[in-house]
């Protein structure tokens, strides 16, 4: 009997110990700097790629700026350490080349180079830049006070300026297709001057005062202009109106992340990008009024332009006029 009391004395003790050294356990690991955190998150490189042409009208050193602040905050708001790395291409080929071997993971191009990049195989898109009233900008083909009549014969041999800006360099492509349908030869054949603007500003008013007989411009350029000034639009006359046009695509690599995570929290804050103070700085210096999901009719446009080109050039790739 004392036998069998001493043994259960001793059992009883033993789990006294291990229970000890159980929460002598927990407490050690409740001590910081005695356990080893869990391993972080690898640094997230964000490599942006986009032609030289995303930047007419834009100061280069301020968008990177922009840029990097965008990355550093958003991998500082996720636990990780973010960087940012902005190449710029001068040809088509160099920035097809940059997918393929997946030094881009991030995409700004318009909707012309994204499909003269198949870039959907890479880089599918992920938002497309527009206005309020949806996505995409339309273009107005203006004519002034010099020009009688709303045509676009009675602008034959007169001159003619053109926007290529940041999210703004689709109207000339329309204005090639404006002259094809009618059998008209290309812009530099018919029209005496063309002339390249990078600010709808100086296109409205090169017109309104007479130094330019027409212009192609974004209508809600135009129709902001003509609110702060009415005697724009009573004297500038429209001639002809485009189909909405995908100028700005945003673009996100479906591979070669470090991690799922990383890519969801890129694309979750692009996505609203305009509730972010860094998010709206770049969508201002990229003169980008909203961003709306990406929709494959956001491309219609610039489809049907892009194939009435190339079979009138039987050409695979078409340079604007």
């Amino acid at each position: 009997m004392n036998a069998t009391v001493s043994q259960d004395g001793l059992t009883r003790s033993r789990r006294r110990r291990d229970l000890r050294s159980r929460v002598a356990a927990l407490g050690l690991c409740l001590l910081p700097g005695l356990v080893a955190a869990p391993p972080s998150l690898p640094e997230l490189e964000i490599r942006a790629g986009l032609m030289s042409s995303a930047f007419a009208g834009v100061n280069t050193n301020d968008a990177e700026a922009a840029f990097k602040v965008f990355v550093e905050q958003l991998g500082t708001r996720n636990g990780y350490r973010a960087v940012a790395r902005t190449t710029t291409y001068e040809q088509l080929p160099e920035l097809r080349r940059a997918l393929q071997e997946g030094e881009v993971n991030i995409l700004l191009v318009n909707g012309w180079d994204y499909l003269e990049l198949e870039a959907e195989r890479w880089t599918p898109a992920l938002l497309t830049a527009g206005t309020r009233a949806g996505a995409g900008h339309r273009y107005l083909l203006l004519s002034g006070p010099t020009v009688s009549g709303r045509t676009l014969e009675a602008l034959r041999g007169r001159s003619v300026g053109l926007l290529r800006a940041a999210n703004g360099a689709l109207g000339e492509y329309w204005l090639a297709g404006l002259l094809r349908a009618r059998g008209a030869p290309p812009a530099k054949e018919y029209f005496r001057e063309v002339r390249v603007e990078a600010q709808v500003s100086r296109l409205v008013l090169g017109v309104f005062f007479g130094k330019l007989d027409a212009c192609v411009v974004t209508r809600e350029g135009f129709e902001t202009m003509a609110e702060l000034n009415p005697q724009l639009g009573r004297r500038l006359q429209v001639v002809a109106e485009s189909p909405p046009l995908a100028d700005g695509l945003v673009c996100v690599s479906r591979g070669g992340w470090p991690s799922e995570k990383h890519r969801a929290d890129l694309v979750r804050v692009l996505a609203n990008l305009g509730d972010d103070p860094a998010g709206r700085q770049l969508m201002m210096l990229f003169r980008v009024e909203r961003l709306w999901p990406f929709a494959p009719d956001h491309l219609d446009g610039v489809r049907d332009l892009r194939r009435m080109l190339q079979a009138a050039r039987t050409a695979t790739s078409i340079s604007p006029p």
